[in-house]
């Protein structure tokens, strides 16, 4: 069996008597996202504002996939979006009731083949350098939601391209943890620290992504905050 190379599916396919099933199975509610996601960068109302899209992102919500799907009540879809996400198939950045949706890899994998080939002029490159690239576009998206999701739960304004933060973050993620690990350190964090003017300065990269992350992803308590000596953190 073909295991190798692109394929080209039209859009249009969803309007084809073969694509009817209702409700979908995994296969179908996946390549649905697929489908609907942008193609191209765009710029999409959200209720008072404008959001751009990147291609292969989507602004949607819970409700919309469930009943587009024929899903009995949200709890699955959510549960299916969560098992995409920790195989690290999309990423999921939501705001009041709606979700920014983006499929990892999706410029990668739409490339033009023919394109690809031509950047490769052995086999060992042929192998090498997409596998590097998706490597290096998933590690951004990564730390792109990662951050994003801390400014949401802190109300604060950090960058993912900061240069400390982005060690700290690369360094955890060379550990093997998720970011379903870094958004459960963020919550525990902000559930014990952010009303208390004295520790919510610590909700922070350098201190929750740290080297004490693992124990405050395993820890529903409130430990005491990093020492500061002579105004720098230790």
């Amino acid at each position: 069996m073909a295991d190798n190379g692109w394929i080209k599916l039209h859009r249009k396919i969803r309007n084809h008597w073969i694509y009817d099933c209702n409700p979908y199975d995994n296969y179908h509610a996946w390549e649905d996202i697929l489908l609907s996601v942008e193609s191209f960068p765009s710029k999409v109302r959200s209720g008072n504002k404008f959001i751009d899209l990147k291609p292969g992102q989507m602004i949607t919500s819970l409700s919309k996939l469930t009943k587009k799907w024929g899903w009995n009540d949200r709890s699955k879809t959510r549960r299916f979006l969560a098992l995409l996400e920790a195989d690290q198939m999309i990423i999921q950045n939501r705001h009041n009731n709606e979700t920014l949706l983006t499929v990892v890899n999706w410029e990668l994998y739409q490339i033009d083949e023919t394109k690809v080939t031509q950047t490769c002029n052995t086999d060992e490159t042929k192998v090498k350098q997409p596998t590097i690239l998706k490597e290096n576009i998933r590690k951004e998206e990564i730390k792109k939601s990662i951050i994003e999701y801390l400014n949401e739960k802190t109300g604060k304004s950090f960058k993912a391209t900061t240069k400390t933060t982005t060690s700290h973050i690369n360094a955890r993620l060379a550990e093997g943890f998720s970011i379903e690990d870094f958004k459960k350190v963020i919550d525990n964090r902000v559930k014990v620290w952010k009303n208390d003017p004295k520790m919510s300065e610590y909700l922070r990269p350098e201190t929750l992504f740290g080297t004490k992350f693992e124990s405050y992803l395993n820890s529903t308590s409130s430990p005491k905050p990093p020492t500061e000596k002579l105004g720098k953190y230790i």
